[in-house]
């Protein structure tokens, strides 16, 4: 789960690791030894708007043959079954990007309590890469304009979002870009907080 501000950058760095993820290059201070092909539901920006910014970026050309882009996607359950089968037809794709989980998540029920509908919203996710070894997927996500003492309580919803995740990552706004707080099950680093700056459609540490 990756959560910011709205306008913050949020779509910019999902760009980035696909395109390293496609191209098996450097990702801030990771590196993608093994390229994979992505998938990205870019359900926020329209068809035009999404081209340009991946031709601003100058990304390599693998990078931008590596990526697979989709605009429109059904909601819910019927959107994780067409990623499932979409999975199936092309086990190339080992990343999937989701811009974001408000367009894609269905609608919730005012009869459903929200911690329920939160957790429900991501764990049908996270149920697809449990099944999957390897495959990745990020969902975008906004914080609440209020910044809380924990980062994590930045993230707008309940904590049935983070409770159904294996990691997430908030984006906070800083005087030289942002600063980026990660953390999770699977998160095994000593940092969590990282400082990172925005230049040519890009972010680095």
């Amino acid at each position: 789960l990756i959560a910011g501000r709205p306008k913050l950058g949020k779509t910019t760095l999902l760009r980035q690791k696909m395109a390293a993820m496609a191209a098996g290059v450097e990702f801030l201070d990771s590196r993608f030894e093994q390229p994979v092909t992505a998938a990205f539901l870019c359900l926020e920006e329209g068809e035009r708007l999404a081209k340009a910014k991946f031709e601003l970026a100058n990304f390599t050309e693998a990078a931008l043959a590596g990526v697979r882009l989709f605009f429109e996607w059904p909601r819910g359950m019927e959107g994780v079954d067409l990623l499932d089968r979409y999975f199936d037809a092309n086990p190339e794709v080992g990343y999937a990007g989701i811009d974001s989980l408000t367009k894609f998540r269905t609608v919730p029920d005012a009869k459903t309590p929200a911690f329920i509908a939160d957790y429900e919203a991501m764990s049908m996710l996270h149920e697809l890469t449990k099944r999957r070894p390897g495959l990745v997927i990020d969902v975008v996500h906004h914080t609440r304009k209020a910044q809380s003492d924990d980062p994590i309580d930045d993230i707008s919803g309940t904590y049935g979002l983070t409770a159904a995740v294996d990691s997430y990552m908030v984006l906070r706004a800083h005087a030289d870009g942002a600063v980026m707080h990660v953390g999770g099950r699977l998160w095994d680093r000593e940092i969590s907080e990282y400082k990172i700056r925005r230049a040519n459609q890009r972010w680095e540490m």
